[in-house]
């Protein structure tokens, strides 16, 4: 085969412009191909880091029929953990924010307090020092804390005495004892651990926060332990019917849970881009007949020489070879750049253990494309070269037999035919996409985004008690007002369209106390401060808003949006009802009196958002330690962090700021993945089309040189440049027509797999089936009119005269 490789190389060295121009169109359609698949392996296919046994580690998680996944209580965990038989064990993790003082200035860390036994289940060793000991999760132990490699670099500088240092992490004197290896971040973006070392009474049963693990036992499968952890969720219910009646086990691999939400983004968007690599090996087969066309008396000679029939198959295959494995280069070239341009796209964090590196995995696919490339290109000259008629090919004029002659021009018709229809496909699943994307950039989120900046600030509850963070806002919110610049500024638990909000229980006066807390009415708790409204310009409908003399002392009072008005009061005026809010089953009833209804504000996160109501309680009567600030400002909001930074460290030096961005960047990152994902169908789409294009222009050229003659004798006999005209674009229309038929047919049926990633847009959306089509069409009909203006312009006699 050597032998055929090293003649392929000659013979493709001699016509360089049609091996760049085969390989370059290879390379296009594996590059994409090859960029798709690296998010795949990343999400789905490379090992986790540094976890031993990963195929059992698993994600646990209760939740009842009104909600999704709510968590884990933290009394659930201690009896699962002691009756369950099928796991080596399980753990909980709650994720919090950490304020690190004590060396240099105070540095704000994500992080997690953590079973201390989790490392060990999942299988992973500190670098330096040692992991957690059981007893160090019980409520008294000596606070402990593991860091992150990151954090041993960058805030202690590498320093190897750091074990045993002590540090103030959130007002508490904690011990380090250990370094984490390079890159863990467990669960997600994790920087300090700390053991749970929480009490029963802060956490009861019926508070669902934590998030479960779990690892499987050698031979246990999913199922046995899905089983086992529903019975002993059965014998919970049972003997405590007020908190867990209802509520059910998920359990799911630790993978598929974290890449729940992109999974079928990714997944679909290889099945685009599938297409594109498709269409890309047909024109490249196009190019390869046309060629072997030409060479058809080259190949009759050889054969008349005494080459087998075998040997021809062979060199053909091995010239589409070398095309392939070119292809192949350009496509990885491409994908390091797409890989990079991908990244960059991405506006959120990834988790730690998502890595898009072009390993082994990235290799071998792109080889592997080039290679049935390859088959694929090379197979329908190869198996029409050595069916030639000799002696008709040899004869004077008989380029055009053969590989040039009728069943030939059939295949590469066939060929367009199949670009075109494959070309609608992924352009209507792009149209699709694109209009979803518009209709959620155009959602009336409830709040006016402009010229507003956000930020993270607050106190570690370890170190200080809720009155004293009401105190602390109640400070810090008028130092802001002084900033010039700043129109207001305001606080609250939870941005609009963030998605960091929970799911609470409420009572309406009147009502019976609910047997179980899950049958409750449902209500999105949001605490803000006075000012929170005017600041992001949302009205306040009816009644009035919070003001500052709203506190501890205070009568409880309460504001709900248009819906909770509308489901919760449908005849009456909701001003002066009162509802209480269902917070810690055991906690005294804390009635409020409803004294103003806003505009619907959405909270959920734009791409998965939820329709219950919100209740607005006032910060200074419930208060929360951190809160989310937001400032509206008269110019640039970027230009104003470090003022704000400035006004919290005059309040309390300790305290930093973090998350610093702009309402708009909030707003964007509430649907970046339809948005990344939409962009990705419209590239893939526009290279389809372009593909596609390229390969109507080449069938027709070449359509149009084989015709030479008769375009002549047509034009010697009187014919006009419109008729010839009509022609040549006829029989491009004709292909393109059929091709547009199949493609709609199958458009109609494949579109529907995107139907769980569209908002607002049916995936028989009758502008994107109307507009693709038609756009489709106009852009073939110009790669038809460019070979037949051509041919409207030779001269009669030249025509007559062509070989």
């Amino acid at each position: 085969m050597m032998r055929e490789i090293r003649y392929a190389l000659r013979v493709l060295r001699k016509k360089p412009a049609f091996a760049a121009i085969a390989s370059l169109a290879l390379g296009l359609g594996i590059g994409a191909s090859t960029t798709t698949f690296s998010a795949i392996n990343a999400l789905l296919l490379r090992p986790l880091p540094l976890m031993t046994n990963q195929d059992r580690i698993l994600y646990i998680s209760q939740s009842f029929t009104k909600t999704q996944d709510a968590g884990i209580s933290f009394p659930n965990y201690l009896d699962f953990k002691k009756q369950i038989s099928t796991l080596d064990g399980i753990f909980i993790s709650d994720s919090t924010t950490f304020v690190m003082a004590g060396v240099d200035k105070p540095e704000r860390y994500l992080g997690a307090h953590i079973s201390a036994d989790a490392f060990s289940l999942l299988g992973v060793m500190p670098i330096l020092g040692r992991n957690f000991r059981p007893d160090e999760d019980d409520f008294n132990a000596q606070p402990v804390a593991l860091i992150s490699y990151e954090v041993w670099q960058n805030h202690f500088g590498s320093d190897p005495s750091v074990l045993d240092k002590t540090v103030l992490l959130n007002g508490k004197q904690t011990t380090i004892i250990g370094v984490m290896p390079p890159g863990w971040r467990f669960p997600e973006a994790s920087d300090i651990w700390i053991p749970l070392q929480i009490s029963p009474l802060d956490f009861p049963r019926g508070l669902f926060t934590f998030r479960g693990f779990g690892r499987l036992k050698p031979g246990v499968s999913l199922a046995q332990a899905r089983a086992e952890l529903e019975t002993i969720a059965g014998r919970i219910a049972a003997e405590h019917p007020d908190t867990n009646t209802g509520a059910t086990v998920h359990l799911k691999l630790f993978r598929e849970e974290a890449v729940k939400d992109l999974k079928t983004l990714t997944l679909l968007v290889m099945g685009g881009v599938c297409f594109v690599y498709l269409i890309a090996c047909a024109n490249v087969a196009n190019l390869l007949l046309a060629r072997g066309a030409t060479r058809a008396k080259e190949i009759a000679i050889r054969l008349a020489l005494g080459s087998s029939r075998t040997q021809i198959f062979r060199q053909l295959l091995a010239e589409s070879l070398v095309l392939g494995i070119g292809g192949s280069l350009i496509g990885l070239i491409l994908a390091f750049w797409g890989i990079d341009m991908m990244l960059k796209a991405i506006p959120v964090q990834v988790p730690y253990w998502v890595r898009f590196d072009l390993d082994w995995r990235v290799f071998s696919f792109a080889l592997a494309l080039g290679v049935v490339a390859s088959l694929v290109c090379g197979l329908f000259p190869a198996l029409q070269a050595p069916r030639s008629d000799l002696v008709d090919v040899l004869k004077e004029g008989g380029g055009r037999s053969g590989l040039g002659g009728g069943k030939s021009q059939r295949v590469r018709n066939g060929l367009v035919v199949a670009e075109v229809a494959l070309a609608l496909v992924l352009s209507i699943g792009a149209g699709l996409m694109l209009r979803s994307f518009l209709n959620l950039q155009r959602t009336d989120t409830g709040v006016d985004p402009s010229n507003t900046l956000t930020f993270r600030v607050g106190l570690p509850p370890s170190q200080f008690e809720p009155q004293d963070a009401a105190r602390f806002f109640s400070a810090l919110m008028p130092e802001f007002t002084k900033i010039s610049g700043v129109e207001s500024a305001g606080a609250t638990w939870s941005l609009p369209v963030a998605g960091n909000t929970r799911v609470g229980a409420m009572l309406l006066e009147g009502e019976p106390e609910p047997q179980q807390a899950q049958n409750a009415r449902l209500c999105t708790p949001i605490g803000t401060t006075p000012g929170y409204f005017r600041t992001c310009r949302i009205p306040v409908l009816r009644g009035r808003d919070f003001a500052i003399t709203d506190n501890k002392d205070a009568a409880r009072v309460v504001l709900i949006d248009e819906n909770g008005a509308r489901l919760w009061f449908p005849s009456v005026d909701p001003i002066g009802h009162q509802l209480r809010i269902i917070d810690k089953p055991g906690d005294p009833p804390k009635w409020a009196t409803i004294i103003g209804v806003v505009r619907n504000v959405i909270y959920d996160r734009l791409a998965s958002r939820r329709n219950i109501p919100c209740v607005y309680t006032s910060q200074f009567q419930s208060p929360d330690w951190f809160l989310s600030v937001v400032l509206r400002t008269r110019s640039d909001p970027r230009g104003f962090a470090d003022l704000a930074r400035k006004a919290v460290t005059s309040v309390n030096k300790e305290i930093p700021i973090y998350k610093v961005l702009t309402m708009d960047e909030i707003v964007s990152q509430s649907f970046w993945e339809r948005r990344f994902f939409g962009s990705l169908f419209t590239i893939f789409a526009t290279l389809a089309l372009f593909l596609a294009s390229l390969g109507l222009y080449g069938v027709m050229a070449y359509s149009v040189r084989q015709r030479t003659q008769e375009i002549g004798v047509r034009m010697a006999l009187g014919a006009q440049a419109s008729d010839i005209l009509r022609m040549i674009t006829g029989q491009g229309i004709r292909l393109i027509g059929t091709g547009l038929a199949i493609g709609f047919v199958g458009a109609v049926f494949l579109t529907r797999f995107l139907a769980s990633s569209l908002d607002g847009v049916s995936t028989h959306d009758p502008l994107s089936f109307t507009i693709v089509p038609v756009l489709l069409f106009g852009v073939g009909l110009l790669a038809c009119y460019l070979p037949a203006r051509s041919a409207m312009r030779v001269a009669p006699m030249e025509a007559l005269r062509y070989e």
